[in-house]
């Protein structure tokens, strides 16, 4: 039994006096931390700032004040080493206290999520941040050490929950009176999971998974506790639409397909994200959406994918749905399947337009983010500098090495370094296996006879890209001719008589939908072209 494996599992007592991490001190005061309700405990954090040692003894403390703390997650909630939600709340009247911690947005919700089946403790802080580099929010996250009721208990990584906020997930607050109108348009937060709580609303998706199960949608913000029957019945028409404008005949026509009501290029991100890591969960567990609401003059409002979240069975570290390779394809499904696949990510890539939209971003990301060197370095920064010192403390503390913790590891490391090593060689054989099978051609073919082929080194340079609301284009010679075109090979802007080495865009590109788009110069050398992106 796993409960009987778990309560065998070694540790060792470890007195922790100093650390170059943040050190958090939960003092329950006799209290049990149970699922829930949440129990109000103190808290100190030792920060002396970045690059400084933190003492123990330490008496300046970064935060010393209440916390509401409650045992999070479902199977991880069997961990010895458990993993906690809590609010940073005022001592006086236990009333929430949006507090800055660590140099984070000031907020009131927190997770201390406990990396215990994740020996290389980087799985989840790796995946957050490449998908805040690809510019989208995504929870930040700060490594620390955690003393509870006099017990050193490892390294924690202190993350950012997923809530509504300008800070957090950006879309619109609503209260009990957005029912009609534009107001009712967003924000909304929905998630695509199993329903672990019978108290949490959701409703189920008109269309079965590849295996012909039920999909489950869950409201996440407006709460359940809080969202109107209106503002419920209008998200759920709304994602009905979307689905089955996806699964319609018409699905890539772009004005009553997809594109109408989903934003494109987050779906693009989301999914090479999910299979870059091959998350076990991917799209079928904590996968998360958001709505903006629709802005006056009837534009934004559309259904994005994000954030991510929960990528400790990613990277190879999950002995289920294939894991442990670093072939295949996620959104297919797995078999035998863990959890009902949505078909709506097969869906888009049958979409020749999507697929070489996901094909260009994945080569663009390929020479910067997900560029191998850059993360092992990334990595090394982490593992070999900032951790260096207490994963030895954490590893003494949890005798997990040359073990499979929670029994669902694909594999088994005697040591934090080939730990380190297993990891660099499954994202480099992940990666040149996805640069040789990812399909899709990164090619836009315009009206016409006229083709605009593959994206090469032609010496147009253009930035920012993607671009939001400006976009420069410089040559190595005058641009005598300048030329946009969309995915659909519709030319949507053009300008001559230039006779200048260097253009920017702003006012020309204002309500250009967001997608791929070619960039065609006539200059003194010739014609050239560029494929580049707007958000």
């Amino acid at each position: 039994m796993l409960s009987t494996w778990l309560a065998c599992v070694s540790q060792t007592n470890v007195t922790l006096q100093s650390s170059n991490l943040p050190i958090f001190i939960i003092n329950t005061k006799g209290q049990t931390i149970a699922n829930e309700p949440k129990v109000n405990v103190n808290l100190k954090v030792i920060y002396n700032g970045k690059g400084k040692i933190n003492n123990v003894s330490d008496k300046t403390y970064h935060y010393n004040n209440n916390i509401g703390i409650e045992v999070r997650g479902n199977s991880s909630q069997s961990y010895p080493q458990q993993q906690y939600g809590f609010e940073t709340r005022d001592s006086v009247k236990n009333a929430n206290l949006d507090y800055p911690l660590l140099g984070m947005p000031a907020d009131n919700d927190w997770v201390l999520y406990a990396p215990y089946n994740d020996i290389s403790l980087l799985r989840n802080v790796l995946t957050y941040k490449i998908w805040n580099q690809m510019d989208h929010w995504g929870p930040r996250t700060r490594y620390c050490e955690v003393i509870l009721n006099g017990e050193y208990r490892g390294i924690y990584i202190l993350t950012e929950s997923i809530k509504r906020g300008g800070k957090r997930v950006d879309v619109a607050k609503m209260t009990s009176a957005d029912t009609v109108g534009t107001p009712l348009t967003g924000g909304y937060i929905m998630k695509i999971d199993k329903k672990n709580n019978t108290a949490d609303k959701s409703f189920v998706s008109k269309y079965k998974s590849s295996n012909n199960q039920d999909v489950v949608w869950l409201y996440h913000y407006p709460k359940s506790e809080d969202i109107r029957p209106k503002q419920e019945a209008y998200i759920h028409s709304f994602i009905d639409s979307m689905e089955t404008a996806i699964q319609s005949a018409n699905f890539a026509d772009t004005s009553v397909g997809y594109a109408k009501y989903i934003s494109t290029q987050s779906f693009i991100d989301y999914l090479i994200i999910t299979e870059f890591t091959k998350n076990t969960d991917g799209y079928k567990a904590s996968a998360y959406f958001h709505k903006e609401k629709r802005a006056l003059d009837g534009t934004k409002g559309k259904f994005k994918a994000g954030p991510v979240w929960d990528y400790n069975f990613a990277l190879g570290n999950a002995s289920f749905c294939q894991g442990g390779t670093y072939t295949d394809w996620m959104y297919v499904g797995c078999n035998p399947a863990t959890l009902p696949m949505p078909k709506l990510w097969s869906r888009l890539l049958q979409d020749p337009n999507f697929a070489n939209q996901v094909k260009c971003r994945y080569q663009s990301l390929r020479t910067s983010l997900l560029s191998t060197s850059s993360i092992n370095s990334y990595l090394d920064s982490y593992a070999l500098d900032t951790l260096a010192q207490a994963q030895v403390r954490h590893f003494t503390k949890w005798k997990i090495l040359g073990t499979n913790p929670g029994n669902f590891n694909a594999y088994t490391v005697a040591s934090y370094s080939a730990e380190l090593q297993t990891l660099k060689t499954w994202i480099a054989n992940r990666l040149t296996w996805m640069d040789n099978n990812l399909g899709g051609t990164c090619s836009v073919v315009s009206s016409g006879t006229d083709v605009v082929q593959q994206q090469s080194a032609t010496g147009i340079d253009l930035y920012p890209n993607p671009f939001t609301e400006v976009l420069s284009i410089q040559a190595p010679a005058r641009i005598l001719e300048l030329e946009l075109y969309n995915a659909q090979g519709k030319q949507v802007y053009r300008k001559e008589g230039m006779d200048k080495n260097e253009i920017t865009l702003s006012a020309e590109i204002v309500g250009l939908p967001a997608g791929l788009y070619a960039v065609k110069c006539k200059t003194d050398l010739g014609i050239q072209t560029r494929l580049v992106y707007k958000r």
